[in-house]
């Protein structure tokens, strides 16, 4: 389980502030968004794709290896 260390609640930009920030770490860790849908996050990683799902500030990791990923984030600071 992730939970968000610091949390924007209550203000009128959380949600963008948020998915700009989640945006910018997973580009940085290879993944960009579905033509289709802004909040479909892929991977190419040769001979399968990752995927990560975000809603509001959940998200759906769907991967070989998603404690990877969970890691990642954890070390990037996105969440903790």
């Amino acid at each position: 389980m992730l939970i968000i260390s610091k949390a924007l609640y209550g203000l009128h930009s959380s949600g963008l502030q948020w998915s700009e920030r989640l945006a910018d770490i997973l580009r940085s860790m290879d993944f960009f968004p579905s033509k289709a849908e802004k909040d479909i996050w892929m991977c190419d990683k040769g001979d399968h794709y990752e995927h990560i799902a975000v809603h509001v500030d959940d998200l759906m990791i769907a991967s070989r290896t998603p404690q990877v990923i969970v890691t990642a984030l954890k070390l990037s600071q996105c969440i903790v």
